[in-house]
């Protein structure tokens, strides 16, 4: 959602149908609320855009003044169409994503998740192993890294 607004926002300003040169911000933050820009606050809360209308009417306003900074901050070099093209990918990558995710039902999460587990749980007994295998082969040859350790900090003080 956050990038539809970027990439919704950069259209508008290319196309001169959102004007933020020489205006005072109070006005831009009216229009961008006009326009159906979402506020950085629901967009964080994740409440759905359609759920907005409650009993004190359509899209009571919990925005605050900073709510529109993700839009307003950001540099010149950003309003540029190679960044917006660069938005594009993004969103429609996140988009496939989500759309993979919700495609999935909760046990294939389940089971991606176990297999992740197990594939680093052995990944870390292997290790393990290594380093057991390490300190027995340096105690059998006589080397005891522990001693070296000891001993280095000896000399130290």
């Amino acid at each position: 959602m956050r990038l539809d607004n970027k990439i919704r926002f950069f259209l508008m300003v290319f196309s001169g149908e959102l004007q933020i040169n020489n205006r005072k911000e109070a006005f831009i933050i009216q229009d961008l609320r006009i326009e159906g820009f979402d506020p950085e606050s629901r967009l964080d809360a994740n409440i759905d855009p359609l759920a907005d209308q409650d009993a004190e009417g359509p899209k009571a306003k919990v925005d605050n003044e900073h709510d529109y900074d993700y839009l307003l901050d950001m540099t010149i070099r950003r309003l540029s169409q190679d960044k917006v093209e660069e938005f594009k990918k993004q969103r429609d990558a996140k988009n496939a994503e989500l759309k993979i995710l919700i495609d999935k039902t909760a046990i294939d999460l389940w089971n991606e998740d176990l297999d992740d587990f197990t594939a680093a749980w052995e990944q870390r007994l292997e290790k393990d192993l290594e380093e057991a295998q390490q300190m027995t082969t340096n105690k059998s040859s006589g080397k005891s890294t522990v001693g070296k350790k000891t001993k280095s900090r000896k000399c130290r003080r």
